[in-house]
């Protein structure tokens, strides 16, 4: 059973890194975590596409007991609870679940939410 040895919120980056017990170590961003919660399914059992988190935080992290995690957002999103094998499929596979996320959001108009760049003069 997978599980994770080690996590670390880097929240300047908005980033949880995860270190599994068998080995494989990798950073998630804290919008595909919310953008892929386990609790975010609509009434017909296909996931609701959940927008505009780019600059979403974590407000707590909660271990559930050897299960996984819960994750609180701040946005007030704090149903689901991330299984180790969860956590472990989205780190194994983030890059092609990420571009089906930004498939889904051009199939229905929406536009990803972007980071504000300053330029000093």
């Amino acid at each position: 059973m997978i599980q994770s040895n080690r996590m670390r919120l880097h929240p300047s980056s908005s980033l949880l890194e995860l270190n599994f017990s068998n080995g494989f170590n990798e950073m998630l961003s804290l919008e595909m975590l919310r953008v892929y919660s386990p609790a975010v399914e609509s009434l017909a059992g296909k996931p609701l596409l959940v927008t505009n988190k780019a600059f979403i935080r974590l407000k707590l992290i909660e271990k559930i007991a050897d299960n996984g995690l819960r994750l609180l957002f701040n946005d007030g999103h704090d149903s689901g609870i991330f299984e180790w094998q969860d956590l472990y499929y989205l780190a194994k596979n983030q890059d092609q679940l990420w571009l089906q996320y930004l498939n889904r959001l051009a199939k229905a108009n929406r536009i990803k939410q972007q980071a504000l760049t300053l330029e000093i003069i």
